[in-house]
């Protein structure tokens, strides 16, 4: 009986080993780039992107679907959040280039529960899969190796506020008293002149110039000039 049981336990033993194996196994698939943006993550003002470049097998003969995903981490594992993304691959499939195909996951700067992880340093693993599509579901036929990175995040800062001109009721008591003074000291170039300034003037000018006294018979006369005849009107 006991043989009977170590014969079982090696034989279920191998099996899990095999499929392991073949999950496991990369067959020409990895990840060959992650860039991560922005640097540092702002939690609460946008998002981080993981672009990623996956190299897929030449022979891409019964597998359909590529699996990228990442798993982000603090480093009390108290915080995670998995992303993942599956692409169709066919003749169409976008952002392909020979063996290489291209996508990005988008993190919120959320964790598992839906709220904004605290600032730190936060550790990603980035792993790429291909399927295939059953009558059963997609099963796993290739798996790359993990790409590990760290991204750091910061706290959000508020801008400030824009400035506005306060009223000169709301200023304080010194800075009036110096808007005055400033006022005071201002003095125009030349005196403005107006309607009555130019009537002013012209009755200056007349009594600096008096017109010469009239004697008998309408004759004017001045002081150091003979008299003159005015002739009669006709």
């Amino acid at each position: 009986m006991l043989v009977l049981w170590c014969c079982a336990g090696l034989v279920v033993e191998s099996e899990a080993q095999e499929k392991k194996r073949r999950a496991g196994s990369s067959g020409g698939l990895q990840i060959s780039q992650v860039t991560t943006s922005p640097e540092p993550l702002e939690v609460g003002n946008g998002a981080l992107t993981f672009s990623t470049v996956v190299q897929v097998p030449t022979n891409l003969s019964g597998l359909d679907v590529l699996e990228v995903s990442a798993l982000i981490t603090s480093p009390t594992q108290r915080s995670l959040r998995f992303l993942s993304r599956r692409i169709t691959i066919n003749a169409q499939t976008p952002n392909r280039v020979g063996r290489r195909i291209s996508t990005d996951l988008v993190w919120d700067g959320k964790d598992q529960s839906r709220m904004f992880v605290a600032p730190g340093t936060y550790h990603y693993e980035v792993r790429a899969k291909l399927m295939a599509e059953k009558d059963v579901g997609i099963l796993t036929r290739m798996v790359s190796r993990r790409f590990r990175g760290m991204v750091e995040v910061i706290k959000y800062q508020v801008p400030d506020p824009p400035k506005t001109v306060e009223s000169p009721q709301e200023l304080p008591r010194e800075v009036m008293d110096e808007i005055l003074i400033e006022e005071e000291e201002i003095v125009a170039d030349e005196p403005v002149e107006t309607a009555a300034d130019e009537v002013e003037m012209l009755l200056d000018e007349s009594t600096s110039h008096p017109l010469p006294e009239q004697g008998e018979g309408g004759e004017q006369t001045s002081e150091d000039s003979e008299p003159i005849e005015i002739p009669p009107a006709n």
